[in-house]
């Protein structure tokens, strides 16, 4: 859940006005699906994701906006990474 709550803080200027919380069904979901590691990676990518979208939209805006991507891509490489099976 705490990944989901950055992804919606993350240039969300109500942060400084009021309090930001997942609506309840989200919670109530991940706490439903993340019930093993595989299935908590994919909620960790899905988010992921949705951080990268939030970034690319405001990098016109915001210089650091690029360092900011670049760190959420290598994030979702190294998710997807930790899903393949390793082979011995």
């Amino acid at each position: 859940m705490g990944m989901a709550t950055f992804t919606l803080c993350y240039n969300n200027y109500r942060v400084f006005r009021t309090t930001v919380r997942i609506p309840k069904g989200e919670a109530l979901k991940i706490m439903q699906t993340a019930d093993c590691y595989e299935s908590v990676m994919k909620l960790a990518l899905e988010y992921c994701k949705k951080l990268k979208v939030k970034a690319e939209k405001n990098i016109k805006k915001n210089p650091n906006e690029a360092a900011s991507k670049e760190m959420i891509s290598l994030m979702i490489d190294l998710i997807q990474r930790c899903e393949k099976p390793v082979e011995k």
